[in-house]
């Protein structure tokens, strides 16, 4: 898959999940948010400042 590239415009859990399955399987993602505006995915448990789930569904993405 390393010609393949994403483009994931994805807000809620399902859309950077399916982003993060297309990244391990070696694909190029680019993540797209709206500027200024909180994510969905950036909220919860947090560690060290960072949203555990979010270090989880960005895990191999660009953006």
């Amino acid at each position: 898959m390393d010609e393949v590239r994403i483009l994931e415009l994805g807000q809620l859990v399902p859309g950077p999940y399916c982003g993060q399955v297309f990244a391990g399987s070696g694909a190029h993602v680019v993540k797209v948010e709206v500027p200024a505006s909180r994510h969905d995915v950036r909220m919860g448990v947090r560690f060290d400042g960072r949203s555990l789930l979010w270090s989880v569904i960005a895990r191999g993405k660009d953006g």
